[in-house]
């Protein structure tokens, strides 16, 4: 089983914090988690993207690319989100019938 989340939010929402949280308490339940984060080039109130993975088994790539949840945290984060690549670049990598928050 392997598990992905994309948490996306602006600066200072706790986007990385939250996927460190799911993060490390899926490595308390004995499961194998890695999480890596992203930050836009804004100093302030840019985008910033949390990402996990989960698994059962070890993780031999630690990016996401068949992402089974995503987390807006706010409109304006996705709105930025849509104006850096447009509608489909927001979704890329986001599995059919995944779980869009």
């Amino acid at each position: 089983m392997r598990y992905e989340v994309r948490v996306i939010g602006s600066a200072g929402q706790g986007s990385i914090l939250a996927a460190v949280v799911l993060a490390n308490a899926a490595a308390e339940e004995g499961l194998n988690a890695t999480q890596t984060a992203t930050y836009g080039a804004a100093m302030r109130s840019g985008v910033s993207l949390g990402d996990v993975v989960i698994s059962d088994e070890p993780i031999d790539f630690p990016k996401v690319f068949n992402i089974d949840t995503v987390i807006f945290q706010s409109q304006e984060a996705y709105e930025d989100m849509a104006k850096k690549g447009g509608q489909g670049d927001i979704l890329k990598g986001v599995k059919d019938g995944a779980l869009v928050i």
